[in-house]
């Protein structure tokens, strides 16, 4: 069960990741396509990529040499959060992702 997870969304033109990534192609709630990549040696989540969202790649902040710099804004997929996550701050809520 996954109680919430950090990402970063960035640029796609301005990314760059060291390393190969292994792929897998799924299918986000917009129904379009979204484009998983993993770590081929441990199965991390390294970033994922949506039709829905061209030229935005998103991160899993997790896997930053340095996170301390990230600041979440906001929280999406709110509906489906379990009745005993309580996550506290200023930070804009979704039901579902926006857009």
């Amino acid at each position: 069960m996954l109680a919430g997870m950090v990402v970063v969304a960035v640029p796609t033109p301005t990314l760059t990741v060291q390393g190969t990534l292994k792929a897998f192609d799924d299918q986000g709630d917009s129904g379009k396509k979204l484009y998983r990549r993993f770590c081929p040696e441990c199965g991390s989540s390294v970033t994922d990529e949506a039709e829905a969202m061209p030229n935005v790649t998103m991160i899993m902040a997790g896997t930053l040499d340095d996170p301390s710099w990230v600041k979440p804004n906001m929280e999406i997929f709110c509906d489906s959060a379990q009745p005993w996550v309580q996550l506290g701050g200023e930070r804009k809520r979704f039901p579902k992702m926006p857009g």
